[in-house]
C-alpha cells in the first residue's frame, strides 16, 4: 500500500495532514534538534524523508530506513533538488500556517536570514524496523514517526530502536492515540450512516470506546490515498500501556505532545 502511495506521499492537500506534520516538525526542531543537537540520527520508517531532511538541516548525519522500496526511491530522489535553496519547505505550502511553522522551525535551527544552506547528505536503505541492520549503540538519536501503530511486531521494533541507540541518547516516537477527537468524529460518522465517508464500523467504535480505558486497542484506521478512503489495521495506544512498554526497553519519558487536536473535527 505504501509503495503505491509514494508518488503522492508528500502532497499535503488535507488540512489535518499539513497541520500534523507542521506541528510535528516544529516539536522535533525545538525539543530534539535545538535542545540535544544529535550528531548521528536514525530515522526508522522514514517514508520519503520528511524528518530525515529536517534532521539533516540541523547538521546531523542521518540514515533513513523504510520497508517500502518506492518510498526509499522517492527519498533518494530528493537529494537531486533538496539542496537548501528552498529553505525548509519539506512539503508544498498550501496553507498560511505552514509558512508560519516553517519560519519557526528555521528559527529553532538558526537558519533565518540565510537564503540557502548546506547540509550533510542523508543515506537511505530498505530495512525492516523489527530487524535493523546496524550495530549496537550506533546512533545519538532515533526518530520513529508514523509507523509503529501499523506494525504487527511493534514490541520488536521498539527493542531494535533501543538496541541501536547510544546510552543517554534520545528517542522521538509518534503513535496513534486511542483517546483523541477522531474517536468522536468516527462515532458521529457511524451514527449518521457514514455520511462523512470515514468507513467506521460499529465493532471498531465499540472496542475504542468500551475496552478498559488504560488498554491499547487494535482497530481499522481510515487512510486517504489517491482521493479514496481505505482502511488498514492499526493499534491505538494509551499512554499508560505505551509507558510500560518503553520503560521495559530502558526508556525514560522526557515529554509528550498532542499533534492532531481539533483538526480531526474540521
Amino acid at each position: 500500500m505504501f509503495d503505491e502511495t509514494a508518488v503522492e506521499y508528500d502532497e499535503m492537500y488535507e488540512l489535518s495532514y499539513a497541520w500534523s506534520y507542521s506541528r510535528l516538525h516544529a516539536i522535533i526542531a525545538e525539543q530534539v534538534i535545538k535542545k540535544y543537537n544529535p550528531k548521528t540520527v536514525l530515522d526508522i520508517a522514514c517514508g520519503t524523508g520528511l524528518q530525515t531532511y529536517l534532521y539533516a538541516a540541523g547538521n546531523a548525519s542521518v540514515t533513513g530506513v523504510d520497508i517500502s522500496k518506492n518510498l526509499i526511491r522517492s527519498a533518494r530522489e530528493k537529494k537531486l533538488y533538496y539542496n537548501g535553496f528552498k529553505g525548509l519547505e519539506l512539503f508544498p505550502v498550501y496553507f498560511d500556517f505552514v509558512k508560519k511553522y516553517n519560519k519557526k522551525i528555521a528559527e529553532y535551527l538558526n537558519l533565518n536570514g540565510t537564503k540557502s544552506f548546506s547540509y550533510p547528505q542523508p543515506k537511505f536503505f530498505m530495512a525492516d524496523a523489527a530487524r535493523l541492520p546496524f550495530e549496537n549503540e550506533q546512533f545519538d538519536h532515533v526518530n520513529f514517526v508514523g509507523a509503529l501503530s501499523f506494525m504487527e511486531k511493534y514490541h520488536k521494533a521498539l527493542s531494535e530502536a533501543a538496541r541501536v541507540l547510544k546510552p543517554g541518547g534520545t528517542f522521538f516516537l509518534e503513535v496513534e492515540s486511542r483517546w483523541h477527537l477522531q474517536l468522536f468524529w468516527r462515532t458521529v460518522n457511524y451514527l449518521s450512516n457514514d455520511k462523512l465517508g470515514d468507513h467506521s464500523n460499529l465493532n471498531d467504535i465499540r472496542k475504542l470506546l468500551f475496552t478498559r480505558p488504560y488498554r491499547s486497542v487494535s482497530a481499522s484506521y481510515p487512510l486517504k490515498a489517491f482521493g479514496h478512503l481505505t482502511s488498514i489495521d492499526g493499534r491505538f495506544f494509551t499512554f499508560y500501556e505505551l509507558r510500560h512498554i518503553l520503560k521495559r526497553e530502558g526508556f525514560d519519558i522526557l515529554g509528550r505532545w498532542p499533534i492532531h487536536t481539533i483538526t480531526n473535527i474540521i
